[in-house]
């Protein structure tokens, strides 16, 4: 597992509008610590991770970075059961399984493009889908409106 502490650490000094310098003094440790925290050369001591989980007010696991190699994986599932859905010519399955990535991922455009693609199939006349004319009315402004989400 990737543990991804030094970007994170870096985007929340940041986003708390704090200098190297600054985010040393709260926690006790030299500005070049705060250097080496951020460019991965080290890692703050262990006592310390709760505190500065706390001050920037976010959970051990999203300062470790651990959801986000947790959100990774699923994603990769999500995807894996998207292109066992079509290459077995369940597009249905393939709409309902981006449909709920796309819900619990709602900022991943790998999954916007699945849903658009499964949507666009189902409305295309050479993918042997008998009501593909009706879901080429049903889905057209959809694929439409997603298409430009992506973009």
């Amino acid at each position: 597992m990737t543990i991804h502490l030094s970007e994170n650490f870096k985007r929340l000094r940041r986003d708390y509008d704090l200098t190297q310098e600054q985010a040393a003094e709260i926690f006790g440790v030299s500005p070049q610590a705060v250097s080496r925290w951020e460019c991965g050369a080290s890692c703050p001591d262990i006592t310390l991770l709760p505190i500065i989980a706390d001050y920037f007010n976010v959970s051990m696991e999203e300062l470790l970075g651990v959801g986000e190699a947790r959100k990774n994986q699923q994603i990769a599932e999500i995807l894996e059961s998207f292109q066992d859905a079509i290459n077995h010519g369940r597009v249905y399955d393939c709409i309902r399984i981006a449909r709920a990535g796309v819900h619990d991922f709602p900022n991943n455009y790998a999954l916007w493009n699945k849903l658009m693609y499964a949507l666009f199939i189902s409305a295309d006349s050479s993918a042997n889908i008998p009501e593909w004319k009706d879901n080429q009315e049903k889905y057209s402004e959809e694929i439409i409106d997603i298409g430009n989400k992506i973009l």
